[in-house]
């Protein structure tokens, strides 16, 4: 169980949902993905599309589908902050095994400098980016990127994070340091 202190640091997500409360983590993922209000793919800028789709040619390790990466952002208890996207992006960038130091150099100029405003990372988001992709890399289970969470739409949020050794002392421990 999440302490009452550690649950403030997370309390300013998206919507009027605490991601990270035990009411949240015994529903579904079906459920609690229908209530979120997400970007549609063409909400999505072109050169985003590019390098994080992976339907794209010159998509970068850590790709996933805005469906799965919606289901992330939900089991791992982030909101939709430009903070909470770095830490996404890292996580799923650490957790491809086929990422290189390159990919990720490559990933952080493009957020710095070349990304349209609205998605560019600031020297703040590239540190949270590079948590993100330390506890992406500490997961046993690899490239999740890649996994269907649809078929885990009947399992409640805590049993998939259970599944995946998502362990949320680690986690909270990551992201304070």
């Amino acid at each position: 169980m999440i302490h009452e202190q550690e649950e403030k640091i997370f309390k300013p997500m998206i919507t009027n949902l605490n991601w990270l409360s035990s009411e949240v983590a015994r529903q579904t993922l079906k459920t609690v993905y229908q209530q979120m209000d997400l970007d549609k793919q063409d909400d999505i800028p072109l050169i985003v599309r590019l390098f994080e789709n992976p339907s794209s040619p010159i998509a970068l390790p850590g790709k996933i589908s805005l469906h799965n990466h919606d289901c992330l952002h939900i089991i791992l208890g982030l909101g939709v902050r430009l903070q909470d996207e770095a830490f996404i992006i890292g996580f799923t960038m650490g957790n491809d095994e086929d990422t290189k130091l390159w990919h990720v150099q490559l990933f952080k100029l493009l957020s710095r400098f070349i990304y349209p405003r609205k998605y560019r990372f600031t020297l703040q988001d590239c540190n949270i980016f590079d948590m993100g992709y330390d506890y992406g890399k500490k997961l046993r289970y690899r490239n999740l990127n890649q996994v269907e969470f649809e078929w885990y739409y009947d399992l409640t949020i805590q049993k998939i994070r259970d599944m995946l050794g998502i362990n949320y002392q680690d986690y909270i421990h990551c992201l304070s340091n």
